[in-house]
């Protein structure tokens, strides 16, 4: 699973980024340095963060794992929790 999280996010606080990390297994957290809630002037950082998560997946082996590992990181994306 992947979390992205911009490190100046004022709607959504960092920490909570951090405390995912903590509690779940099999986890990734990237922050982009200096992006704000969307991504605002980042939005090329989030596009390559993304496709490179996907792309170093090697248990991907069909389209519709590619894309069903897409839309479980893009909902992520917007996913206000904790």
């Amino acid at each position: 699973m992947l979390t992205v999280h911009g490190s100046e996010d004022k709607a959504v606080a960092v920490d909570n980024a951090f405390g995912c990390d903590q509690i779940i297994e099999n986890h990734t957290l990237r922050i982009i340095n200096g992006a704000d809630h969307m991504y605002s002037q980042h939005e090329r950082d989030l596009q390559e963060t993304v496709i490179s998560f996907i792309q170093g997946k090697a248990w991907i082996t069909c389209i519709d794992a590619y894309y069903d590992a897409a839309i479980r990181v893009m909902v992520l994306l917007h996913c206000d929790v904790l």
